[in-house]
């Protein structure tokens, strides 16, 4: 592989893992807000009443965000009861195959993501709440998130391949 391009893939890479960083601050972020939302209400009786809105917001930054690390940490739940009876090749093959099918599909994703936040974005759509928070703003978190997930997982799939290749994958 060209220096150009281990350097995108490692620019890639490390995007993925800045995200998931992020996310974890969303996680702390949510933590705070929902606390601090259960002692107002029960402690100064004057609960805050953006708490849920934010809260739901945050929860899609935290999963979106964190997917793309998450896949390139190989650390996604994974349920391999069967899977681990395979060979080794045979594995990687399925793998393979799940790479690709995961590909399709998030990139089905990632297109109606992007047509929601632009109609959004284009109508001036904004949550119905005390906020009034443009919704194309906590829409585009699930829009960034997908996108570093489909660059991660074309990652994946281009190492599951140079592993067939180089004949390690069985």
């Amino acid at each position: 592989m060209s220096a150009k391009g281990k350097h995108i893939i490692g620019m890639i890479e490390s995007s993925s893992s800045a995200l998931t960083k992020v996310g974890m601050w969303g996680t702390f972020a949510m933590m705070i807000l929902i606390s601090w939302d259960v002692i107002a209400r029960y402690v100064f009786n004057s609960p805050l009443l953006f708490s849920d809105e934010v809260s739901g917001y945050l929860l899609v930054y935290i999963c979106f965000f964190g997917a793309a690390g998450t896949l390139k940490e190989k650390r996604h739940v994974n349920v391999d009861i069967l899977v681990n009876r395979l060979k080794t090749l045979n594995r990687k093959r399925l793998e393979l195959v799940t790479y690709f099918l995961s590909l399709g599909f998030l990139l089905i994703f990632l297109w109606h993501a992007f047509v929601m936040v632009y109609r959004s974005y284009v109508r001036g759509v904004r949550m119905p709440s005390i906020l009034l928070t443009p919704i194309w703003i906590p829409q585009s978190l699930l829009l960034i998130g997908t996108f570093f997930l489909v660059l991660q997982l074309i990652i994946e799939i281009r190492k599951s391949i140079k592993t067939f290749r180089s004949g390690e994958g069985g």
